[in-house]
Order: C-alpha cells, then sequence, then structure tokens
C-alpha cells in the first residue's frame, strides 16, 4: 500500500471519527429535551453507544468475508454503504427522539419505574442501528487493507489512531464551535456531509480496484499463517476475553461515574461535564487498550502451558 493510500484512509477514519463523536455529543443534549435531564439517560447513551460499536465490529468481522465473496465485490464497498447509512442517522434520530417524547407523555411521572424503562428502551432503539453502523467500519476497512496488502499486520492501531484523533476532535469543536454557532440542526447536517463524503471517495477508491475482491482475501487468506487449532494460545483465548470485557466494563463506569462527580463540582450541567470529559477520555482509551494488552500477555505467560 502505497503512502497516499495510507494516508487517505487515515484521513476517511479521522472524518468517520469526527462525525460520531459530534452524533454522541448532540443526540446526548436533543435526548435530554426528550427524555429529561436526568443521570439514566446519560448512562443509556454511553451503553447503547458501546453496545452499538461491539455489536458492529462483531457482525462486521464475521460478515465480511461472506459478503465480499457472494457479490465479488470490495470491502470498500461496504465501508461506502455503511457510512451512508449512519449518515442517514443523523436526520433520523431526532425524529425518532421526537416520536419517543411523544409515547412517553402517557408513562407517568419522569422517576417511575415505568418512565425510566420505556424511555431506556426507546432510546437504545432510537441510536441502535446506528452506532451498529459505527462499529462495522472498523472490519469492513481492515478487510479492504487486506486486499490491497496481504501482509499487512498494522491495519487496525493505525486506524484507531485516526478514529480517536478524529473524536476527540469532534467532541472539542462541537461543544466549543459547531453547537454554538450553527445550532444542533446544522450541527448534524455538517457530521452527514462528513458521512457522505466518506462516502463518495470510499467509491472512487472501489472503482479504482484492480482485483476481484475475492481473488485478493483468497490470497491474504493463503498467506497469512494458521495456529494449531488445539494450540496454548487457542485454550488461552477466553482468558483474554473475560481481561478485557473487565477493563472495558470498569472504564466506562468510571467515565459514568466521574461525569456525575464533577458535574456539581464544577457547577456544570451533566451535559458539559461530559463535553469535558470526552476530549481527555478519548486519547485515554487507546492507552487502555495498550495497557490491557500487555497485561493479558504478562497473565497469559503465567498460565500453565
Amino acid at each position: 500500500m502505497s503512502l497516499l493510500q495510507r494516508k487517505l484512509l487515515f484521513l476517511l477514519f479521522f472524518l468517520s471519527g469526527f462525525s460520531s463523536l459530534v452524533y454522541q455529543v448532540v443526540w446526548t443534549r436533543i435526548a435530554f429535551a426528550s427524555f429529561g435531564i436526568i443521570a439514566p439517560v446519560l448512562s443509556v447513551i454511553i451503553s447503547v453507544f458501546m453496545l452499538g460499536l461491539s455489536l458492529g465490529a462483531w457482525l462486521g468481522g464475521r460478515s465480511i468475508d461472506a459478503l465480499t465473496t457472494k457479490t465479488r465485490s470490495s470491502a470498500i464497498v461496504f465501508y461506502m454503504l455503511t457510512e451512508l447509512v449512519i449518515g442517514i442517522g443523523a436526520f433520523a434520530v431526532p425524529m425518532l427522539f421526537a416520536v419517543s417524547g411523544e409515547v412517553l407523555l402517557s408513562a407517568g411521572q419522569m422517576d417511575s419505574f415505568r418512565y425510566l424503562s420505556l424511555s431506556a428502551l426507546l432510546l437504545g432503539l432510537s441510536i441502535l442501528p446506528w452506532c451498529v453502523c459505527m462499529g462495522a467500519t472498523f472490519p469492513f476497512m481492515m478487510a479492504y487493507v487486506r486486499e490491497q496488502d496481504p501482509q499487512n499486520t498494522e491495519s487496525f492501531s493505525f486506524l484507531y489512531l485516526a478514529n480517536v484523533l478524529g473524536a476527540m476532535s469532534g467532541t472539542l469543536v462541537t461543544a466549543l464551535v459547531l453547537v454554538e454557532f450553527f445550532g444542533f440542526k446544522q450541527t448534524l447536517c455538517i457530521a452527514a456531509a462528513g458521512n457522505f463524503t466518506i462516502a463518495v471517495i470510499s467509491g472512487c477508491l472501489a472503482r479504482k480496484q484492480r482485483k476481484p475482491a475475492a481473488l485478493n482475501l483468497a490470497e491474504a487468506k493463503v498467506s497469512s499463517p494458521r495456529l494449531p487449532a488445539l494450540s496454548p494460545d487457542a485454550l488461552r483465548r477466553p482468558f483474554r476475553k473475560r481481561i478485557l470485557f473487565s477493563t472495558g466494563f470498569i472504564a466506562m463506569a468510571m467515565e459514568v461515574v466521574w461525569t456525575r462527580v464533577f458535574t456539581p463540582v464544577l457547577k456544570l450541567r451533566s451535559t458539559l461535564s461530559l463535553l469535558l470529559f470526552s476530549p481527555i477520555w478519548a486519547p485515554r482509551s487507546a492507552d487502555r487498550c495498550c495497557i490491557a494488552a500487555a497485561l493479558v500477555r504478562t497473565l497469559c505467560g503465567m498460565l500453565p502451558s
């Protein structure tokens, strides 16, 4: 893969991360208007956002090979379609929030169990599909990188860095510039324009694809070494998943708790506290991945083979 291609993919994922955090910030503000300015709303948004990203990454990783083989299309085509769907979400989610707000009018008091349960369900259904698409962008783009360079082993870290930098920039620019000068509706339009721009560039890359995608992926599989079926690494894999799940659980719990703790300290609303923490939390997520990976290797090395 040429240096120009790497820079272009870095730009695409930077824009993707930028738009994603614009959506999270603006959707949070709009959700407070529809569901109430209460802590459970903030917790549900963060939880559903993370759930969607994980489901999208898992489903995208499991399905991309079959999709490219059956359609004989490049993985970049499915990445393009995913970005188009995310861009549509910029206009669909506010409408879904408005409908959900009407439904909640008959749900009783805002602090009642029925209201909280129904609001969590409606809020989750409103944003989960778009978050799943955001998560699917990683495996789809990584599959495209393998098509271009089957020997590439740095695609995830390279794309993740671009995504984190874009997310951090999106949070700051949204809080300090976009919402203040353009309002919610136009800010969402700007984020959607970013997704549509990514889709257009991805479509151009798909047209320049020289080899059939199925042939490229087949070469990648042949050139990739396979581990023995009963290797010690395979036996330790469930242990690694438990460690990574625990680190993610603790990290997100700390984000929610710290946001609520510093709200009265900073004398700000919870949305503003979230905006202050998000640009700090985004780059730290990359550190958590590195620390977790090192911890997994250390602990698994202590286990008997």
